[in-house]
């Protein structure tokens, strides 16, 4: 009767440990439901209208440092892209197809958010510099940096804030959102989601921009992208800083891996404050962008608080 019993009571406790199990398994795949791209799906049609563009895309001062990113009207910016990557010569070279590019692109503009700062036209910005940077400075050519790690420092640069709410990690861990109970970094939750949601799109059909790599190729270029989206973080350039100095005080090889990877990290670094570095009319207004974009941060967290 006793020994009935104990069994009964074991089987009991191990249907109650799956039972838990399970419902924790339901909650994660609903957490990360939340968090998937809930974003306008990009057509071919809409690929068509980049690919039929009639306006001439020839800006002055294109390919200069001083150029003003916003001066270009948001249904060209993808555009400009393309000329990016063709000038650069990644198209032939990596055999990426224009129509795989503009769509991806497209999805990743698509899936940056409406906050008024850190939105696609910040992700603009930020590529735009590294894109100057490697023509004005033939960084590949002049083997500072490999080819698949420029290829993949462009890409990076447009897409460190995907689909950003304009919050930053304290506040993120604080309020106990969704993304951090889902990323477990404490100090990378919004790095984690913006290369996340960069794998998702690339993974999508018809936007996997990598697809003309080899196998090395691509495994080298995944982890230098999701180096680099981690090191976009302001924060992660401080914790790099001394390690930079150091490399300026003594010499840059370009043979050694540990110095391209922070010389790539600093590069990034430099995009992602690239909008402020204009001139001063285009500073004051990205400013105010920013004061914005931190105003209505402020508003969510005392939301946040007060629906504690």
């Amino acid at each position: 009767m006793v020994e009935s019993f104990a069994v009964n009571c074991g089987i009991s406790f191990m249907h109650a440990l799956m039972y838990q199990k399970m419902e924790n398994s339901v909650k994660r795949s609903i957490m990360a439901q939340n968090i998937m791209i809930n974003k306008k799906q990009v057509t071919m049609e809409d690929v068509a209208q980049v690919l039929c563009c009639k306006s001439i895309h020839n800006l002055p001062f294109f390919d200069t440092f001083e150029f003003l990113t916003r001066s270009i009207i948001l249904p060209e910016t993808v555009c400009y892209l393309v000329r990016m990557f063709d000038e650069l010569n990644y198209m032939s070279k990596f055999k990426i197809r224009d129509i795989t590019l503009i769509k991806f692109f497209l999805t990743i503009q698509a899936s940056y958010g409406d906050n008024a700062y850190r939105n696609w036209h910040q992700g603009f910005a930020a590529g735009h510099f590294v894109y100057c940077v490697l023509k004005q400075l033939s960084l590949v050519e002049s083997r500072y940096i490999s080819p698949v790690e420029g290829f993949a420092l462009i890409i990076s640069a447009f897409c460190f804030n995907v689909d950003c709410f304009g919050s930053i990690n304290p506040f993120l861990l604080n309020t106990k959102s969704i993304l951090a109970n889902f990323y477990t970094s404490e100090s990378r939750v919004r790095s984690r989601h913006a290369l996340n949601q960069t794998l998702i799109i690339m993974n999508m059909e018809g936007c996997n921009i990598l697809e003309g790599l080899t196998d090395q190729e691509y495994s080298i270029c995944i982890e230098i992208i999701k180096d680099l989206i981690h090191a976009a973080d302001i924060s992660f350039h401080f914790k790099f800083l001394h390690k930079q100095k150091k490399i300026c005080a003594e010499f840059y090889q370009n043979f050694n891996p540990a110095h391209r990877y922070y010389f790539c990290c600093l590069i990034i670094t430099a995009a992602v404050l690239s909008d402020f570095a204009k001139d001063w009319l285009n500073t004051k207004r990205i400013s105010w962008f920013c004061s914005r974009s931190s105003s209505c941060t402020a508003i969510w967290r005392s939301r946040s608080i007060g629906n504690r």
